[in-house]
């Protein structure tokens, strides 16, 4: 079963409810892509990235729907942590308090960690499966501009190196 490379495992005893293995994932397409609209529905995101990951896996190439939904799933599970991101490094900016600073550096870089997973994991499945199974046209430039734009996430919350690379591949 896949798993998401962004979910914080430190704290998965602690949180309440617990989160057990999750909802198991359909098999087949037209379950996937029904599960995939539930979750949206549902605002359960992890899950619907979960069951258009595997649409992708089954099958590369992606009527303007399933785009949708594909770049939905990712776009609202990494929108929640590019806000704590930014909200984090302001408050890191304005404040004084060493003990705090700590605190504060501690979940900003958690946030960095689980921005570069989202990003990572889209972008492997856009090289991997999307833009080369792409006819030309529509569904090219589609996925060429969603690739475009997570080197940039990406690269917002990077620094140095990986900043650059990513802005260079962006």
């Amino acid at each position: 079963m896949d798993t998401l490379k962004w979910n914080n495992t430190g704290i998965a005893d602690e949180l309440v409810p617990k989160k057990d293995e999750g909802v198991a994932i359909p098999n087949t397409h037209e379950e996937l892509l029904f599960m995939a609209q539930l979750a949206e529905q549902t605002e359960r995101q992890d899950e619907m990235v979960l069951c258009m990951k595997k649409i992708v896996k089954l099958n590369s190439e992606l009527d303007q729907n399933e785009r949708n939904l594909l770049s939905v799933a990712y776009k609202n599970v990494l929108n929640a942590r590019r806000s704590a991101w930014r909200i984090a490094t302001s408050v890191e900016q304005q404040n004084d308090s060493a003990e705090a600073g700590t605190v504060i550096v501690t979940l900003r870089e958690q946030f960095e960690k689980e921005v570069a997973a989202v990003c990572e994991d889209l972008l492997n499945l856009l090289d991997s499966y999307l833009i080369p199974a792409a006819p030309r046209g529509e569904s090219k430039v589609f996925y060429l501009k969603m690739k475009g734009d997570y080197h940039r996430y990406y690269a917002e919350v990077m620094s140095g190196e990986s900043q650059k690379q990513s802005a260079l591949e962006a």
